[in-house]
């Protein structure tokens, strides 16, 4: 019987792959590691889990996903005496998924989350290894490649590279530490996904993240209709139930240590600003949304105009605005042949194209969030015309 410890349990990828394992026909005991102040909120949070996994039969569900406190910032991941005696006995892998995608926090704070908590994770991993540990597997991104142009590769990234953000460099820092000293010592495995949406059949989805605000500026409307052209930089997208699946069957593998995943669309479904913004667009007209005539602009000229306006005025869907236009220069794509090579084999199917899944997720989005289209912010934007 498999013994799964894993981090981010309740995160956008996290409690997407508790849904996939509770699913799996092979019995399975998840111990999701949940930061929380006493009993009573790890209880809620547990519950609140499984309402999103919405397992066939909710008792059985009870007995195979174990809520523990902890907090990956910790020594032994801040667990109990009892339940870290429990995990290292028991476990026989250990799946890293815990992060924090804030593209605005400080270096050491970013250090905090990405560096510390890989390294105790590593650190309790090297302890379980001495019972029935078969492998650590740790979530990381495509973002550690920073300004790296042309193809990403799947292998530990060694070349000079400035990161646009603290996140990605943490990130970074963590994978070096991995391959840097851990991986000659743990049978581990690198997983790098890129920017997650909802799932490819219904669009669902725990949290709403960066894509979701990409959809609400390249509608126009936040902006009355100028957006930046931050070509030739494409979006890969992904749907999270279908990386949560790759995850998960990978667990079942025996992969060399060091291996690394691409959980990416590659480079011939990569999808474009001028894409998305038709797209969304055309969505939203359907629903008889009324839409401003959309202007592309060149990033530079763009951050101009945003600089002008924005530097007085604080506005959370506009916070990202910043860091999507750092990208504006870099052109590159993640290959992901070997990804593909190795999990068809495994039975698991490579990742759909961008245009089929996403009117599920933009569905699912709107049910929640259409006010955000028909009461639109555009006074922020008032001035806009003067600066261009």
């Amino acid at each position: 019987m498999r013994a799964i410890l894993i981090t981010g349990g309740t995160g956008v990828l996290g409690s997407e792959i508790c849904r996939q394992l509770l699913k799996d026909k092979e019995p399975t005991t998840i111990y999701a590691l949940i930061r929380a102040k006493d009993s009573n909120e790890l209880r809620n949070r547990v519950a609140k889990l499984l309402r999103y996994a919405k397992p066939q039969n909710i008792h059985t569900a009870h007995n195979s996903l174990i809520g523990v406190r902890g907090d990956i910032r910790f020594q032994n991941l801040g667990l109990s005496k009892a339940n870290l005696n429990l995990i290292i006995k028991n476990c026989t892998h250990i799946l890293h998924a815990a992060g924090e995608i804030n593209l605005g926090q400080s270096l050491s704070d970013a250090r905090g989350i990405a560096v510390c908590g890989a390294t105790n994770a590593v650190c309790l991993a090297k302890q379980a290894s001495n019972f029935n540990l078969k492998s650590l597997h740790v979530v990381s991104t495509v973002g550690v490649a920073g300004d790296l142009t042309g193809a990403i590769s799947e292998h530990p990234l060694t070349a000079p590279r400035n990161f646009r953000n603290s996140y990605e460099a943490a990130k970074a820092e963590a994978e070096e530490y991995i391959f840097g000293s851990a991986v000659s010592l743990l049978p581990i495995v690198v997983h790098r996904p890129s920017m997650i949406v909802g799932r490819s059949v219904d669009g669902a989805i725990n949290q709403f993240h960066i894509f979701y605000s990409l959809l609400e500026l390249y509608s126009g409307i936040l902006t009355r209709g100028l957006v930046p052209d931050v070509s030739p930089f494409e979006l890969d997208i992904v749907p999270v139930d279908c990386v949560a699946k790759q995850i998960a069957i990978s667990l079942q593998a025996t992969l060399k240590s060091g291996t690394v995943l691409h959980q990416c669309a590659g480079r011939f479904r990569r999808l474009s600003f001028l894409q998305l913004a038709l797209f969304v667009r055309s969505e939203l007209h359907i629903r008889g949304v009324a839409l401003p005539p959309i202007r592309f602009e060149k990033a530079e000229q763009f951050q101009r105009c945003f600089d002008e306006v924005y530097r007085n005025i604080s506005n959370r869907n506009l916070a990202f605005l910043p860091h999507l236009l750092r990208y504006g220069t870099t052109d590159q794509y993640f290959e992901n042949d070997q990804t593909n090579a190795l999990l068809t084999k495994l039975g698991c199917t490579p990742m759909p194209p961008p245009l089929t899944y996403l009117p599920a997720v933009l569905d699912y989005y709107l049910s929640d969030k259409m006010t955000r289209f028909t009461e639109p912010v555009n006074e922020i934007f008032a001035k806009m015309d003067q600066v261009v």
